[in-house]
């Protein structure tokens, strides 16, 4: 053998001598491991398992080994009992990993593994998921979700996992994605080991996207998912895009158990579809496209595109909610998708900006219905809409009322500012009983209901429901309950106005009492009989306030007679034929002056006020106040005028109507104006504001005091001198203009005795009265110093000035002027044609107290003549008191601009007549065609105007005028406004006209809460301002 072969042999020998020695010396096995099943208890074979030591915060692999049949295997674990601390590693399950316990000590360790089988399910069907994907996450401390492991379903749907500290708190949970539509789902927390099932994901909703039209399916569109919550709010869930089919499927959250999903799309150019709520999967179509528009050119019938078109839905307040937009596209088309189509009850309109470039909107038709919306417009073309609703009232009974179960009318009133359409009533009983009509109104809304006994019969109540709506489909609604009784009690009736025995002014007369029923009032007559005239009213329907009972029975004056006592019975009776009556007996006297004929004549028109101050204080005590204008405050006056000093001719107008309208002394100032009338002067003529302001003020000042004061105010003024051109009047060329109109105009009148002689003469006296530095001034080189005789009267000469002085002495106590001037008063306070021996009364007394004024109009006060029937109420109103009685009457709130119109459009600007003659205190000029179409147009205008916050134009609120005073029904109403627009002088004509349009000819009552009762006072205004009554004071 050759010697390197045996050293290579020596050499195995000695290594192979060495290994069995190492092999032998091998350390023993410290630890024992058994691998079961740990559900099952079954050992593991043939299951390969790694031992690792964890050093720091990591593993060190030491070694991995095979179990054997019974599942066990052993290792040696250096440093086992000394501190070194292992963990077992295996993928005993679904190649899912799993870890032993913490191992610190030698000994034997049962490994329990496949703890928690799992079968994997699809939602909705419960099918396996062979080869699905799950992952497996563990909760942190913080709540977040940490990735543990994954593992994949076999073939049957089944995987086996093993989650490490599970028995100790440690949570996990699976997810995976839906087979539905890949979303990833989640199964519940894992706390616990043992079987489970882990179903992915839920039932699918299967979405088909369709035009609502034309039936085909939308393809490639996005369809996002939200989530309802319970505040109402959205939650993006997923997004999906339609198949070439216009499908998708959609795996929702607990879809069915209670949680509520939308859709969303925006397959047009009309904005965002929402689908309806949607609470169950499975098939759901998906309509969009609901309501096509069309926007045209109706003269060229061609698309308007690139025009924004806006979607408004219609609430039933006729309010106008916007709802989406859209620009139309080359075809004119925008696509809309309003939810509330085809809901009942949904109303829409579309909007058209500008479509023309001119700033202007367009309105369609009102659509409620789903269709392919033809919107042709024309440009220029008005297409306003109805956005107010319409409005209804019950008006008997009245809530909460007693009824009569032999049945009752139900009555009520509705209107609409354009048409109405139609009203439902629907009445319910506590049993369910119900009766439902379609009601019909008449041509002024009112509506009338009879409610039969056999629906009442056996009801304790019923509540009635009633709904309006208009061709718009604005809605309205009112309901009351009402309680049903048998009825056997007869109704309660007082008279509250008068006793038995009292007296009554031979004017017209209001009676007035309380009625009420306990299940409703049928009627109430009133029937008045005097002695002379037998039956005068014979059961004459009385209103009844619906809410408070009260009545009122006016008696108008040609309906008694003076020195009698007539008798006035009111019988009520109500719905079940029960009645009561109560009468009474007045005595028909006369007061000394009419209090009614007072405050007219002595007036610019009566305001509630005055009523209330005469009826309190009566005539006398009235009159003595305004005959004393310094005791009354007139504060409110005072503080509207401060500072104003009118500065142009067109504000001295203004200037006088301010005073005669809201002045309180009244009688002061029908006299200011009558003396500035009576010396009239043209501001046209003088151009001086102040010279008119000067001499009216002084007029004021002294309108109840001597008459010859008054002449030397006239006499010495600046712009009578300037108008009746005494200014320009010297010795050598006396004008005789100004002694003309003082003998025949001021003082003595056209028939008073004077001479051209004595027109002459005084011409001569007044020669250099003249106006320097805008005031009065007497120059005396121009004044004729020879004597004169006036009215056989020397003048002597070289008196000057004190000549025209003593003229205008003797002029002021001559009895042809005491006459001239009664004449006028009495023509403007009591007649246009005063009798003689007034006449010559008038003027003793006159002259008698030497001219004073308020000595003389007390007289013609107290007058019989007065307060005489012939001559109550039969004076025509001039334009000034036609317009300041306007605004009193009715508190209305005056306007500059149409009363400076009204005033001149009426022909007579009050500073601005060029007749020395001044505006007439008779009606003849008044009292014509053109006039009173100017005055009708006023007040029309007045009635209806809207409130002006800048005073231009006049406007009132009659309501709120009625309401201070608690006026309701229809009888009170008319009562008080006849009273305070025509001194209660009306015929019964004009009493039923305005009764009948108060109430609808009789068919309904009035009520001062009612919706319409502020329009329907306006109306009754309007039509008593056309009255002849009304012209006259």
């Amino acid at each position: 053998m050759p010697k390197t072969i045996m050293y290579k042999f020596i050499g195995l020998f000695l290594l192979l001598l060495a290994f069995t020695a190492h092999a032998g010396t091998s350390p023993t096995p410290n630890f024992n491991v058994t691998l079961i099943n740990g559900l099952s208890g079954q050992a593991i074979a043939n299951q390969e398992i790694t031992a690792k030591k964890i050093v720091g915060d990591s593993y060190k692999w030491i070694a991995s080994d095979t179990t054997y049949s019974n599942g066990s295997v052993s290792f040696y674990l250096d440093g086992l009992g000394g501190g070194s601390q292992y963990k077992l590693y295996t993928k005993a399950y679904s190649d899912f990993p799993a870890w032993s316990d913490l191992i610190s000590n030698p000994g034997n360790y049962l490994f329990k593994v496949g703890m928690i089988p799992v079968k994997v399910v699809a939602g909705g069907t419960n099918a396996p998921l062979p080869n699905h994907e799950i992952t497996v996450k563990e909760e942190q401390n913080d709540g977040s979700w940490k990735w543990f492991a994954q593992a994949t379903t076999n073939q049957n749907g089944l995987i086996t996992i093993d989650l490490p500290g599970i028995e100790n708190g440690r949570i996990f949970k699976l997810s995976a994605r839906s087979p539905w539509d890949d979303s990833y789902k989640y199964s519940d927390p894992i706390t616990s080991n043992g079987p489970m099932t882990f179903t992915v994901g839920n039932a699918p909703l299967r979405v088909k996207l369709i035009d609502y039209h034309t039936g085909v399916a939308l393809s490639g569109i996005d369809i996002t998912a939200k989530e309802k919550l319970q505040d109402g709010s959205f939650r993006w869930v997923s997004g999906h895009t339609t198949d070439n089919n216009g499908n998708t499927i959609f795996d929702l959250d607990e879809l069915g158990k209670g949680r509520t999903y939308i859709l969303r799309t925006e397959p047009y150019n009309g904005g965002s579809v929402y689908s309806i709520d949607i609470r169950q999967p499975g098939a759901f179509t998906f309509n969009v496209g609901i309501l096509p528009v069309k926007l045209t050119d109706k003269r060229y019938n061609h698309p308007l595109a690139n025009i924004k078109l806006t979607l408004l839905e219609k609430r039933p307040d006729g309010k106008l909610n916007w709802y989406k937009s859209g620009t139309t596209d080359a075809k004119g088309m925008v696509y809309f998708d309003p939810n509330g189509l085809p809901a009942a009850g949904s109303v829409f309109v579309v909007k058209a900006e500008s479509p023309f470039g001119e700033g202007k909107r367009y309105y369609s038709k009102w659509v409620t219905q789903p269709e392919i919306l033809s919107f042709a417009i024309t440009r220029g073309e008005e297409y306003s809409l109805d956005l107010t609703p319409p409005w209804i009232v019950i008006d008997t009974p009245q809530a909460n009322a007693e009824i009569a179960n032999k049945g009752f009318l139900l009555r009520g009133r509705s209107n609409d500012d354009r048409q109405l359409a139609h009203i439902t009533a629907n009445l319910i009983t506590p049993a369910g009983k119900r009766l439902s009509k379609t009601v019909k109104p008449n041509d002024n809304g009112d509506w009338l209901l009879n409610v039969p006994a056999d629906f009442l019969s056996g009801a304790e109540g019923v509540t009635a429901h009633v709904h309006v709506f208009d061709s718009a489909f604005n809605m309205a609604s009112q309901s009351i309950h009402l309680k049903v009784i048998a009825d056997s009690t007869p109704p309660e009736l007082e008279i509250t106005s008068h006793n038995t025995g009292d007296s009554v002014h031979a004017f017209n007369v209001l009676v007035a009492g309380r009625v009420t029923d306990n299940a409703g009032l049928f009627k109430l007559t009133g029937t008045v009989t005097d002695p002379k005239l037998g039956t005068s009213i014979d059961q004459k329907l009385i209103a009844i306030s619906p809410s408070t009972g009260r009545w009122v029975l006016p008696i108008p004056a040609n309906k008694i007679t003076l020195g009698n006592s007539i008798t006035v019975r009111i019988e009520a009776t109500d719905t079940s034929g029960n009645r009561s009556s109560n009468s009474l007996s007045l005595k028909v006297v006369r007061n000394n002056i009419n209090p009614d004929q007072l405050l007219s004549r002595t007036s610019f028109g009566t305001t509630p006020a005055m009523i209330a101050k005469i009826d309190r204080v009566g005539p006398d005590a009235y009159l003595a106040q305004q005959l004393n204008p310094a005791s009354i405050p007139d504060t409110a006056f005072k503080q509207l005028i401060q500072g104003w000093i009118p500065e142009e001719k067109r504000d001295i107008d203004l200037y006088q109507l301010i005073y005669s309208i809201y002045s309180d002394k009244q009688l002061l100032e029908v006299m200011t104006w009558f003396w500035d009338n009576h010396f009239n002067t043209d501001i046209n003529k003088t151009y001086h504001v102040e010279y008119e302001l000067n001499e009216n003020r002084a007029f004021r000042n002294n309108a109840f005091g001597y008459f010859r004061n008054l002449l030397q105010i006239s006499a010495t003024s600046p712009a009578m001198m300037i108008y009746l051109d005494n200014h320009s009047s010297r010795k050598e060329d006396p004008n005789e203009n100004y002694a003309r109109e003082l003998l025949e105009l001021h003082t003595m009148g056209v028939d008073g005795g004077y001479t051209q002689h004595d027109i002459g003469e005084i011409a001569r006296i007044f020669s250099g009265w003249r106006v320097k530095d805008e005031q009065f001034h007497f120059e005396a080189y121009k004044h004729d110093d020879d004597s004169k005789i006036v009215l056989g009267h020397t003048i002597p000469g070289g008196g000057g000035m004190k000549e025209g002085e003593m003229v205008l002495d003797i002029l002021a106590t001559h009895p042809s002027t005491a006459t001239h001037i009664c004449t006028k008063l009495l023509q403007l306070f009591v007649s246009d044609n005063p009798a003689d021996n007034t006449i010559n009364s008038c003027r003793d007394v006159f002259l008698g107290s030497n001219g004073h004024i308020r000595t003389v109009l007390k007289h013609i006060l107290y007058s019989a003549d007065f307060s005489a029937p012939e001559n109550f109420h039969t004076k025509v109103k001039n334009p000034l008191e036609f317009l300041s009685s306007i605004i009193r009457n009715f508190q209305a709130k005056s306007g500059i601009k149409d009363l400076r119109y009204g005033i001149e459009s009426m022909g007579m600007p009050p500073f601005e007549n060029a007749i020395p003659t001044g505006w007439p205190e008779t009606g003849e000029k008044w009292a014509n065609s053109n006039q009173l179409m100017m005055r009708f147009q006023f007040h029309s205008d007045a009635i209806f105007n809207e409130n002006d916050p800048e005073w231009r134009y006049t406007s009132m609120e009659p309501k709120r005028l009625l309401a201070n005073r608690n006026l309701k029904n229809a009888d009170e109403v008319l009562s008080y406004l006849f009273r305070l627009a025509m001194a209660n002088d009306y015929s019964e004509l004009e009493w039923d006209t305005a009764y009948s349009l108060l109430t609808d000819n009789s068919t309904r009552p009035f009520d001062l809460n009612q919706p319409d009762a502020d329009q329907r006072l306006r109306n009754l205004i309007n039509i008593m301002l056309t009255f002849p009554g009304y012209q006259l004071q």
